[in-house]
């Protein structure tokens, strides 16, 4: 079993390492980044279900194996993402919500979304919704 330590770096990884890319209308741009701070946030705020939300089904079933990876029992998303939040401390939790999106890259249905930082998270759009398409590696 890991340690909370092992728990946050997990969920740490899976939120702060994510990545995205393209050419698009403004409002995509805006409705790709917007995804990805509302992700952020609701990772932030334990809101499995706004986060499961904004995930595509296989980033979903990622969430629930990285949850399990991590020693949590959790068989759906919103549960894997709560378990997984509830390994972040109050700095953690203040670098999601206060995390935002600097750059998108449009590609067709796809796109990158990049992070004051550098890191980028990988996106589909899917009925319209833009959805974070792949949660990185938890190494």
């Amino acid at each position: 079993m890991r340690t909370r330590a092992g728990s946050v770096s997990a969920v740490v990884a899976i939120v702060v390492g994510l990545s995205v890319a393209g050419c698009g209308t403004s409002s995509d741009s805006e409705k790709a980044g917007n995804a990805v701070e509302l992700y952020l946030a609701a990772v932030a705020q334990d809101d499995g279900a706004t986060a499961c939300g904004l995930l595509s089904p296989a980033a979903q079933t990622e969430a629930v194996a990285a949850a399990h990876g991590a020693g949590a029992t959790a068989g759906t998303c919103t549960l894997a993402v709560k378990a997984l939040s509830a390994g972040l401390g109050n700095s953690d939790r203040s670098k999601l919500r206060l995390a935002t999106v600097s750059d998108v890259t449009i590609d067709g249905d796809t796109a990158q979304a990049r992070l004051e930082g550098g890191d980028a998270v990988p996106l589909v759009k899917s009925g319209g919704a833009w959805k974070i398409s792949k949660l990185p590696a938890t190494s």
